[in-house]
């Protein structure tokens, strides 16, 4: 079986868009576009969140003195990492993003 990473940093990210409240809207729609539900409670702690989502793990690392956000995407089966790119970069509005996908064997 396969497994996936993929690492998302952005950079230039819209002022605002790192409060809890957006982070729980991010997560649930990511859980969409990967076909998951969320599994448990968010472990979200001033600049950073944790999601456990079946089999897979969300979790970001925001600065948002620097707005800058860090994303990590594992996952036990694969997933479309350029879709999520998009949709991170977007609900974001980050100017700059860096995306690395992982396969793992």
């Amino acid at each position: 079986m396969e497994s996936q990473l993929t690492i998302i940093d952005l950079d230039g990210c819209k002022k605002g868009s790192m409060n809890k409240m957006n982070i729980e809207r991010f997560l649930i729609n990511l859980s969409k576009i990967i076909g998951t539900k969320s599994f448990g409670k968010l472990f979200f702690r001033q600049d950073s969140a944790i999601q456990i989502v079946e089999d897979k793990n969300i979790s970001i690392y925001m600065d948002e003195n620097a707005n800058k956000a860090f994303v990590n995407l594992f996952s036990c089966g694969k997933f479309d990492h350029l879709k999520v790119k998009e949709f991170t970069r977007q609900f974001f509005e980050a100017k700059r993003v860096f995306c690395k996908t992982i396969i793992r064997k």
